[in-house]
């Protein structure tokens, strides 16, 4: 007979690789967990029964909420619409369990890929509707995900979404972290430290060219003031499937500190409805 135990606490650790679809009972609603790397992620679940899952990745030196909460609001949005959410957070960039010099390309996908795993897992999941969002440097993280799993997700969707990490950092910076084992950068909002290794795990991957192997809808949202907006006519070309939302007057955040949340609550609910559409 399979065991059942419930979670009364908010917080879960699980080893994803051993459980099966009828192994572990969460509360509904929010609540939080540890995927079997250590990293932390916020759950929503929106139906007690399986049902649609959207998993999001955050971007560079953020947070699983995301600047101005924007994870945090598209999670609530989505389970308006009977659809359940993990947003996850990158071990060294989300948290005080692991230092910053920690993180590098490698551990961010396997974080990632483990979000993946666990939801497949879980029993509230329909594995047959499961959707990716990524924002900026974590669009890269859904597109590479996506391309490597491409039969386990059902669409994709990127916010202000990067296509390579090559040039994510001045080459004086790179150069620095390699010399002196790690640099740290003030980004204005917050300082971080990069460590040697994840200078150099900056070139192994290539999203844009790791997501041909996915094939299915894709939604490209992008402002027309981002600094990346030339990434949207060069995923719209590498994806047939896709559909491009562009928000006139946007930057890469969507003015969502601005005290004016009209262009990013545009991404949020225009995000959510598609999935919607796409998941049903």
């Amino acid at each position: 007979m399979k065991k059942f135990f419930t979670i009364l606490l908010a917080v879960l650790s699980v080893s994803c690789t051993s459980m099966n679809k009828a192994d572990v009972s969460l509360p509904m609603g929010e609540s939080t967990i540890t995927l079997p790397s250590g990293a932390m992620g916020t759950i929503l679940i929106a139906d007690g029964n399986e049902a649609p899952f959207v998993i999001m990745y955050h971007g560079y030196a953020s947070t699983k909420d995301e600047v101005g909460n924007m994870f945090k609001d598209e999670a609530a949005r989505l389970q308006a619409m009977g659809v359940s959410s993990l947003r996850i957070g990158y071990r060294g960039w989300d948290g005080p369990e692991f230092d910053q010099t920690f993180l590098s390309v490698h551990t961010m996908m396997e974080d990632a890929q483990e979000a993946l795993d666990y939801v497949r897992s879980l029993p509230y999941a329909d594995n047959n509707k499961i959707a990716l969002l990524g924002f900026s440097m974590g669009g890269g993280v859904a597109q590479y995900i996506a391309g490597t799993n491409a039969k386990k997700v059902a669409a994709v969707a990127t916010w202000s979404s990067s296509i390579e990490y090559a040039s994510l950092m001045e080459e004086e910076d790179k150069q620095a972290a390699v010399k002196e084992g790690q640099v740290e950068l003030d980004l204005g909002w917050r300082k971080i430290t990069h460590s040697q290794e994840f200078v150099e795990s900056l070139d192994s991957y290539n999203p844009l060219e790791t997501s041909k192997k996915y094939t299915g809808p894709f939604l490209i949202v992008d402002g027309t003031d981002d600094y990346l907006y030339p990434n949207t006519a060069v995923l719209k070309e590498t994806h047939p499937r896709a559909e491009v939302f562009e928000i006139q007057g946007a930057d890469h955040i969507y003015h969502v500190l601005s005290g004016d949340t009209t262009l990013s609550d545009m991404a949020i609910d225009k995000t959510a409805d598609w999935f919607k559409e796409q998941l049903q």
